[in-house]
């Protein structure tokens, strides 16, 4: 409910998402205790997308790579996503160039998880960096928004036909 505050413990997303976060930086920072947890996924989030790059050193833990998944610890949905070894890590937020392209934005607005075809990955004339990355994640983020506000149409008519009793 707008405007109220309320714990963190028990709140739960609909879509959460991990890119390109791997162990050896947690070793490097001294992070020893979230090693275990990592790729552990709490069902905070009732749907999770776990990046890694490959051969990214830096955050795909590349030589674990297929052997270090995200998994679920309880009823969230893990999905793992290898992206290809061109993206780098530093920019892979980089995505604004895709959004004013208009091939590009054609093709992460039609993209599904379901009916990916890797040969077609980017098949454009423009700059695609990142174009699988941003389709995955905007693909999830337009599904949550669906179904959150459709949540939040059938709680609002439960709450009006207990008032009309």
């Amino acid at each position: 409910i707008k405007g109220l505050e309320r714990p963190v413990m028990g709140l739960q997303v609909g879509y959460a998402a991990a890119i390109a976060t791997g162990k050896l930086m947690r070793i490097i920072w001294g992070q020893w205790n979230m090693l275990s947890k990592l790729r552990q996924i709490p069902d905070s989030a009732r749907e999770f997308t776990g990046f890694f790059v490959r051969n990214d050193i830096i955050g795909s833990d590349s030589l674990l790579e297929g052997g270090d998944p995200y998994v679920a610890i309880g009823s969230a949905k893990v999905r793992n996503v290898t992206l290809p070894a061109g993206y780098k890590h530093i920019s892979l937020p980089l995505t604004e160039h895709l959004a004013l392209n208009k091939a590009t934005r054609t093709w992460i607005a039609d993209y599904s998880p379901a009916t990916r075809d890797p040969k077609r990955d980017g098949a454009f004339e423009a700059n695609h960096r990142n174009v699988l990355l941003a389709a995955e994640l905007w693909f999830n983020i337009k599904k949550y928004w669906c179904l959150q506000l459709q949540e939040l149409i059938k709680a609002k008519r439960t709450q009006n036909q207990k008032k009309a009793l």
